[in-house]
């Protein structure tokens, strides 16, 4: 089986992304099952001005930058996907369509599709049906937005991830916080100052220089102002039910990341962890795999 497989899910019905929209992402499946039955499945969605490649992070001569494969060499299918708007998904006829509610009624229809497709053995041939699978959704960053809207709107997932989102407001520098227009003033992203306030100093040089720091995606202001509406926001994570795993960096974007957690108030299990040694980017850290190792923990 190569590294991993491209997928694209059809999601009907969303206004404003052309007459045929696609969700496009990459699965990676365990290469070696085992004895038993795969029973795990990551689904993860990436921050603002980020894709798909920030849980598959590539560097020449480093092969160990990629959550999706290190779950996958650790018996979980991880799917990562493009946001609808973003990378190879598809893209908004207007900014203003880019909104959290369309963006997560597409991706509950890919989760959706993913799911059946696993089940009926359908969507990876090298995989036999797996009719008993839970289903994690892990965001990062703005991610963890749309994962909150998505999970209290349609209850997609079994249990939830929320990385480095923060409902309580931001604990940046406003010095960084400028945003930056593209020529017609329709979409803003973050300056290169705050870009590099989301990494330690130890970062290496050429991880920082990789395409998935570097490509910059564009957030449509209309998913920017929803984001600034912490209220809203706090309102859809007091709404999930299902286990919910909160974590930040040591330095991170939270004013008060211990009491992120009473934000979900209607979950029964709400773990919380901070990784040491790592900023908001949790994934070009150097101590990303501690992380990566307490989520396969949690999500057994």
């Amino acid at each position: 089986m190569s590294d991993y497989l491209s997928v694209n899910f059809p999601v009907s019905g969303i206004d404003g992304f052309g007459p045929a929209p696609t969700v496009a992402g990459w699965l990676f499946a365990p290469r070696d099952r085992g004895p038993g039955e795969i029973r795990r499945v990551a689904f993860c969605i990436h921050g603002g001005g980020y894709d798909k490649r920030y849980f598959h992070v590539e560097v020449p001569g480093r092969d160990d930058y990629s959550q999706c494969r290190y779950f996958a060499d650790r018996g979980v299918i991880a799917v990562t996907i493009d946001c609808l708007g973003t990378g190879e998904s598809s893209r908004a006829e207007r900014a203003e369509f880019v909104t959290s509610q369309r963006l997560a009624s597409a991706h509950h229809m890919a989760a959706g599709q993913l799911v059946a497709g696993l089940k009926a053995g359908t969507l990876v041939p090298e995989l036999p049906p797996l009719p008993h699978i839970a289903l994690t959704g892990i965001g990062h960053s703005l991610g963890g937005l749309l994962t909150i809207v998505q999970q209290a709107a349609h209850r997609s997932f079994d249990r939830v991830a929320i990385l480095g989102w923060s409902n309580l407001g931001l604990n940046l520098d406003p010095r960084v916080l400028k945003p930056v227009f593209d020529p017609s003033g329709t979409y803003a992203y973050s300056s290169p100052e705050l870009r590099r306030a989301f990494h330690m100093s130890d970062v290496p040089a050429d991880v920082l220089d990789s395409p998935a720091e570097q490509e910059v995606s564009p957030v449509s202001l209309t998913l920017a102002a929803e984001a600034a509406d912490r209220d809203t926001i706090r309102r859809a994570a007091g709404a999930i039910e299902a286990p919910v795993f909160v974590a930040f960096g040591e330095s991170d974007t939270s004013l008060s990341p211990r009491a992120e957690g009473a934000c979900y108030a209607s979950a029964d299990d709400v773990t919380f962890f901070r990784l040491p040694g790592s900023a908001h980017c949790h994934n070009f850290a150097g101590t990303r795999t501690v992380l990566w190792d307490r989520l396969l923990r949690w999500m057994d």
